[in-house]
């Protein structure tokens, strides 16, 4: 078969779980000290079979903590909720189950969890169906674009990409699958695609079954019998002979009707083949084909979601609960107090059960426990920062057009020294109620080890390490609102779009809509409200950040920037002017009024993103000073840098490098930008999403954390934050073995120094520039040779010549 294979990542598992580590779960027998609850076996009224009644408790419930290895510069690791399940199928005895943040993969014999995204090799993160052909031995993964994924063992994903190239169809997505050794059956929202898998092509396509309109989607798809059969949506179940030799004539498809049994009053929704039965699934019934007509297997109380056929029996999902049927009887049915949308039987009793908001929940012996991978509640992530180990990140506050979306998702914590996720919101208690939704901004002070968590709409949360310091309302300390309203009817109108610190101490916030839009909090606590008549009328503050100079430069929506200047008066906050930087010759210079992002680099200087590329303001301090300075753009290649791009995000790096999220993928540039060092894509990297939500970066470690519309990722870079001293030297990974590890990062350098790796007899080996705090050496020599095994030294020192680190490190060369 022909084969498309994409290597798993050497070093870089993006597991969230580590192999060997157990899953987190929580088991209920029934009341006792051991914290567990057995369930009861309860006669059904009127009906011969039983009802399993089991309640799972998930307040409390947490993953266990994974160990974070430390990343190698040029890896990615990405931290994927998993919450929100999809389907699973068995293989060799592991569940599989799809997710909307890839997929994991999890052993009932040994609990261990493994995780899978783009790291691993996966096409993308967000697949429509899962499916295992048992004759061909490989699980197959579809997706809304077209895209299938496949392997034998999840260590080597291989890919059937024709549908998703095919350009002659619009709505392409995977919707169920058949296999019976040679022939992949695949539907899709165009009709049904068969694939030859000895070949890896497609075989043949269909998007006409009978007279009914082309291009109707096929929603369920099952072999029996020597045809093949679809459920093609909104119309009814076709069958045609599997080995016709033209299967694209619309005649030969025939429709299923009363002629065979098929109720006329009844839609089949979904189709599954078990031997010599093929079983369907209506809103009202489980009907049976044997013998070439079909009879009532089941009546159904209320309509199921999912039709589950397998040699355990026949059943179904629905919302809280998963149904077992006997032939004109209710089996059994355990409620799971989750959504169920399917379930995995395995062996004689268990299932395995993918709920929409709850993971997977296994089902055996009347005890559910819990199965998920540690991470983030959700793969919403609009803002993110970072510092000192730990990651805050904030969910969404907002829809597209910047009105409050009132949610109780809280602001995600991790620590990455212990691997811990923590959802600070109201419900744990970690947050208080009256400013616990909406988050839409994070900010990050390294000095303080200080988050300040922003709502769009309840205020402003301080904490520290994931502790609640304060919290800032209208209500309690005067923050603004939209038109002065502060009521308890009224408590979704303080809408945090900014937070950042003066060089004098001062916390600035800017808030959308609000009158006044700009405040500040001493370090003595006091807070000052900038006159709203500073503010052009129809302000829209959607962020903020404030120069070296104690400047605010605010974007206001569609109308380009907004500084704010102290007048020369840093102890005065709210005697200042207002400058309004536009398009237009001396107006500021900008390529268009739609700005998206501002960045201080270590200059001073700021840059801007735009809806056509990045400029940069290079002289503040006479906009601070009150002159309008137009902006300039970074020449790259003879052309303005990223022109006609959407720059979303601008972060910058301990080298004074900027990494650029943009609506077409992930940037790194120069210092002065005239040259992209990275360009990361979905195409050419592990990267989620083309969509760049916000770029945060930890600069003591040279994390960069990626907030894409799809979740968040990360890429070790090669730059930190000098510390200003010569401190302890970090060399990893120590020992570095050259078959497995392609560079040696050198941490803990100041910034400007040089860095000369040496053998511990004084022979230079070779000379590197540190980009901040880092250093990145590919273990040649000056000569481009590959170095012996040995002990090496690495000899930092300040720009000056003054000041020496040493750090020492093994090499083993293979």
């Amino acid at each position: 078969m022909a084969k498309i294979v994409r290597k798993k990542a050497d070093m870089c598992t993006g597991d969230i779980f580590l192999p060997g580590q157990r899953a987190a779960h929580f088991r209920i027998f029934g009341p006792s000290t051991s914290g567990t609850a057995r369930g009861r076996m309860a006669p059904r009224p009127m009906r011969k079979s039983l009802l399993l009644l089991v309640v799972l408790l998930f307040a409390g419930l947490r993953p266990a903590p994974a160990q974070v290895q430390t990343l190698l510069q040029g890896e990615w690791r990405s931290y994927l909720s998993h919450n929100r399940t999809i389907a699973g199928v068995e293989k060799d005895g592991l569940i599989y189950t799809i997710t909307t943040g890839g997929l994991f993969s999890y052993d009932p014999q040994t609990t261990e969890i493994r995780t899978f995204s783009t790291i691993e090799g996966m096409s993308g993160i967000t697949p429509s169906t899962i499916y295992h052909a048992r004759e061909y031995g490989a699980v197959f993964i579809g997706y809304s674009d077209g895209m299938i994924d496949y392997f034998t063992d999840p260590s080597q994903f291989q890919y059937l990409s024709d549908i998703q190239r095919n350009t002659f169809y619009t709505d392409k997505r995977i919707n169920a699958f058949a296999a019976d050794g040679r022939y992949l059956y695949v539907g899709t929202n165009f009709g049904l695609v068969i694939y030859d898998l000895e070949t890896g092509l497609p075989d043949t396509d269909i998007s006409q079954f009978g007279d009914n309109a082309s291009r109707l989607p096929v929603s369920s798809v099952a072999l029996y019998e020597g045809e093949v059969y679809v459920v093609l949506q909104g119309v009814g179940l076709f069958r045609a002979p599997a080995d016709f030799p033209n299967l694209k004539d619309p005649a030969v498809w025939l429709q299923e009707d009363s002629d065979t049994g098929l109720p006329e009053d009844q839609q089949v929704l979904e189709i599954g083949a078990r031997g010599s039965q093929l079983f369907a699934r209506t809103n009202s019934t489980v009907l049976v084909k044997e013998n070439g007509f079909w009879t009532v297997y089941a009546p159904l109380d209320e309509p199921w979601n999912k039709l589950i056929v397998s040699d355990q029996g026949v059943g179904g999902t629905r919302i809280d609960k998963v149904a077992i049927v006997n032939r004109f009887d209710l089996k059994y049915t355990f409620f799971i107090q989750a959504n169920a949308l399917d379930a995995v039987p395995y062996g004689e009793s268990e299932f395995y059960v993918a709920t929409r908001f709850r993971g997977l929940i296994q089902f055996d012996e009347w005890v559910l426990t819990n199965i998920r991978p540690a991470g983030p509640p959700s793969n919403d992530c609009v803002r993110v920062a970072a510092g000192n180990g730990e990651v805050y990140v904030a969910p969404k506050g907002y829809n597209q057009i910047y009105g409050p979306d009132v949610n109780a998702l809280g602001v995600f914590y991790f620590q990455t020294r212990n691997g811990t996720w923590t959802n600070l919101d109201s419900v744990n208690g970690r947050l208080p109620r009256e400013v616990a939704t909406g988050f839409a901004r994070v900010h990050y002070d390294d000095e303080s080890r200080t988050a300040y968590l922003g709502s769009w709409g309840r205020g402003l949360v301080e904490v520290r390490e994931g502790e609640l310091l304060d919290f800032y309302t209208c209500e309690k300390d005067g923050l603004p609102t939209i038109n002065q309203i502060c009521t308890p009817s009224n408590l979704e109108n303080t809408r945090v779009s900014g937070i950042d610190f003066d060089p004098y101490g001062n916390l600035w916030l800017s808030f959308d809509f609000a009158r006044p839009p700009l405040v500040a909090r001493s370090p003595g606590g006091d807070w000052t409200q900038v006159p709203d008549s500073r503010f052009p009328q129809g302000h829209h503050i959607v962020d903020m950040i404030v120069d070296d100079y104690g400047s605010v430069w605010m974007i206001n929506l569609s109308q380009g920037i907004l500084v704010y200047t102290h007048n020369n008066t840093p102890d005065r906050l709210d005697d200042g002017q207002m400058l309004n930087l536009r398009t237009g010759l001396n107006q500021g210079g900008l390529p268009t009024n739609d700005v998206y992002a501002l960045a201080r680099d270590r200059d001073g200087f700021i840059w801007v993103g735009t809806g056509r590329g990045v400029w940069v303001y290079y002289d503040p301090f006479s906009i601070g000073q009150g002159s309008i300075v137009d902006a300039s753009a970074p020449v790259y290649e003879r052309n303005e840098l990223l022109e006609n791009t959407v720059v979303t995000s601008i972060a910058v790096d301990g080298g004074n490098r900027k990494w650029i999220g943009t609506e077409d993928g992930l940037f790194l540039v120069s210092e002065n930008g005239d040259a992209v060092i990275h360009q990361f894509t979905v195409e050419n990297s592990p990267l989620l999403s083309n969509r760049i939500n916000d770029v945060g970066i930890d600069q003591q470690t040279g994390e960069v954390f990626v907030a894409t519309d799809r979740g968040l990722i990360s890429f070790q870079g090669d730059a930190t934050e000098d510390n200003g001293n010569c401190g302890d030297v970090f060399v990893f990974p120590n020992p570095v073995f050259t078959d497995r590890h392609e560079a040696v990062t050198i941490r803990g350098s100041l910034r400007g120094a040089k860095v000369r790796v040496t053998t511990v007899s004084g022979l230079l080996v070779r000379e590197l520039d540190a980009q901040g705090g880092t250093a990145v050496w590919d273990g040649r020599d000056v000569q481009g040779r590959k170095v012996r095994s040995g002990i090496y030294l690495a000899l930092i020192t300040d720009d000056n010549g003054e000041e020496t680190c040493i750090g020492k490190f093994s090499l083993i060369a293979r």
